[in-house]
Order: C-alpha cells, then structure tokens, then sequence
C-alpha cells in the first residue's frame, strides 16, 4: 500500500499524450524521472512501460482518463491539453 505524506514537494508535471500502438489508442503519460510517481502509476490498471514512445501508457478510454486525473488530484499538475482541443 502506498501511504501518501502530504507535506512533501509536488511531485512534478505530467504531459497526456495521444498514442497509436499497432491498431489501438493508448494515453501517453510522460514525466520527468520520480520513484513516488512511478509508485502511483503502478497503482493505475493496464498502464504498461513502452519502450517505443519511452513513457507509460493505459488504454485510451473515458474511465482511464479519468482515473489518471483522479490518481494525481492535488499531488502533480497534468497537462492534457492534447485532448481538449
């Protein structure tokens, strides 16, 4: 289980980025290197490391983009503007 203490720094930026692997789309979560966040993101079903695009990524769909906003609520700023516009 992973505890969170809150009166640590942020733990950074996270940038969502469209991905197409083989036939499917997948989300792109790219951040600079950080043990917490990696922790986090081990905690986010399906999320796999792509040696490829060199950054994790879920299956994109509406429940895991959400999760991924749910999982780093308050603790980074993530930058999703590639699936806003």
């Amino acid at each position: 289980m992973f505890v969170l203490n809150y009166m640590e720094p942020s733990f950074g930026n996270i940038t969502l980025k469209h991905l197409l692997i083989g036939e499917r789309k997948y989300i792109g979560i790219k951040f600079h290197s950080s043990k917490r966040i990696e922790r986090l993101i081990a905690t986010i079903p399906d999320c796999n490391w792509n040696k490829e695009f060199n950054m994790y990524s879920v299956p994109n769909n509406k429940e895991n983009f959400n999760l991924i906003f749910e999982t780093f609520r308050g603790i980074a700023w993530i930058n999703g503007t590639s699936f806003f516009s």
